[in-house]
């Protein structure tokens, strides 16, 4: 009886490690494609029978991806204005999540219900209101038009006041009692220990706003000011008739090299994030 139910054990093991390999290899291999491919000749992406791999690389086409466009003012722009809404966004959201997890005030029910709602309200409803303000303070063409309507994140505020629920009044009343001011209890003690929330929500943000194309399309109109996927976009034009897919894979990997630099630099964050958040649940 202790071996058969022993040896069920092991088969059901193999079966879930059988299947989370194969998960694995769905998931990593459309990267693997888009490596390979950006290593192979003009024509060779799409040949039959496919080659899985790459005998002799071709790394002038990472060189082409910056004769033919202007990749490297694109992912400047894109680095900066990212990384300036990914942070006012988490800043924000922590100041907001900590103002309605831990104060109380008049009308804060109906207004973090407001701010739930607004959720709710998909984007492009407000992207022509949004665009007409931008057009009457005179921020087209310009990076504010890019940032300045990202400074804050709805989503952001939910997921850091949910999160800052769960730490005691006690942790607070006793940083209090110690002399130190809502500032210092903020920045010293709240911040430390919502890091995992923090970790998660700015892989989202940074996502989010490295990937997005539709808002630059229509406020940016110079070269100088385009984002990487505008670059992008211009490199695909760059080939009207005869399209070389093996520059565009090389683009499109130096292009998600950074959301793979910060995914695994705050993975671990994100990782005791959901560790914790399973344990409190």
């Amino acid at each position: 009886m202790f071996q058969s139910h022993k040896r069920l054990l092991l088969f059901e093991s193999i079966v879930l490690h059988a299947v989370l390999f194969m998960g694995l290899v769905i998931s990593v291999f459309p990267f693997y494609w888009m490596i390979i491919s950006s290593l192979k000749g003009r024509g060779e992406v799409f040949v039959l029978p496919p080659r899985w791999w790459v005998t002799d690389p071709i790394f002038r086409n990472y060189l082409t991806v910056f004769e033919k466009t202007n990749f490297a003012t694109g992912f400047l722009n894109s680095c900066f204005v990212t990384f300036v809404k990914t942070f006012t966004a988490l800043f924000f959201s922590a100041m907001a999540g900590f103002a309605f997890a831990k104060y109380e005030f008049p009308g804060k029910n109906g207004l973090f219900l407001f701010l739930l709602g607004t959720m709710m309200i998909p984007g492009v409803v407000t992207l022509i209101p949004t665009f007409m303000v931008i057009v009457r303070i005179g921020w087209v063409d310009t990076y504010q038009a890019l940032i300045v309507p990202g400074l804050a994140s709805a989503f952001g505020t939910f997921l850091m006041r949910q999160y800052m629920l769960t730490i005691p009044d006690e942790l607070l009343d006793a940083g209090r009692i110690d002399g130190a001011s809502e500032f210092r209890l903020f920045f010293q003690i709240i911040l430390p220990i919502v890091l995992p929330a923090a970790a998660s929500l700015a892989i989202y943000a940074f996502f989010g706003n490295w990937n997005e194309l539709f808002w630059p399309i229509i406020v940016i109109r110079t070269k100088p000011k385009f984002t990487l996927p505008l670059s992008l976009m211009l490199l695909r034009s760059r080939f009207p008739l005869n399209v070389d897919y093996s520059v565009l894979f090389a683009a499109s990997f130096m292009a998600t090299l950074p959301t793979l630099i910060v995914f695994f630099t705050l993975q671990r964050y994100f990782i005791s994030g959901i560790a914790t958040g399973a344990i409190k649940a």
